[in-house]
């Protein structure tokens, strides 16, 4: 009898032990990249990117280093390789437009960004003139 409880008690406190350690892990933001690419694969660098809801009447919850804030969108540039990142607090599909101007000729793509939580996820948007 009294193993029994020894056993019992040990199990119990190994588990309350694991499931301690595993929820003190620090939770990255979800991250949300997007590359923008011409037809023929090479980047743009200079596309302005617009990440929004879908419906256009929820509020995305942006990470920022100051606050969190609820905004009805955001926008970057896309830099070297054509990437441009964004962080969440939040799981969400996202709308993603892009645009971009070169001299002559206006590039625009949309696509959607799939967030998942604490995970990093890249899209790639093709723009077409």
């Amino acid at each position: 009898m009294r193993k029994s409880k020894l056993f019992a008690f040990s199990t119990f406190f190994s588990v309350m032990l694991i499931l301690g350690i595993s929820s003190c892990k620090d939770k990255s933001p979800t991250k949300g990249t997007v590359v923008v690419t011409f037809e023929n694969g090479n980047p743009v660098i200079g596309a302005t990117v617009v990440v929004s809801c879908p419906e256009g009447d929820c509020t995305v919850v942006k990470a920022t280093k100051e606050d969190n804030k609820k905004v009805a969108f955001v926008e970057g540039v896309s830099g070297g390789e054509g990437k441009v990142s964004f962080e969440f607090d939040l799981p969400a599909v996202l709308k993603v437009d892009v645009s971009y101007q070169d001299t002559a000729t206006v590039y625009t793509g949309e696509g959607f960004l799939k967030l998942e939580e604490h995970e990093e996820v890249e899209q790639t948007i093709i723009i077409y003139p």
